[in-house]
């Protein structure tokens, strides 16, 4: 399962964390919103640490 979020938005990272997903990437100046290159945030989670509740 993977989860993607603006690297600026506090909450979502902070869900995405509470559920025990793991960093696996930022990726610098993805989008251009508001005059200002935002960089995005994909967390990871194998299915079998799904199962098992594994929470990092």
């Amino acid at each position: 399962m993977i989860g993607r979020c603006h690297a600026d938005n506090a909450a979502s990272v902070g869900l995405l964390e509470r559920l025990g997903m793991r960093r696996e990437a930022r990726f610098i100046g993805t989008e251009f919103f508001k005059g200002a290159w935002r960089d995005d945030l994909v967390y990871a989670m194998l299915r079998d640490e799904w199962a098992r509740g594994d929470d990092g």
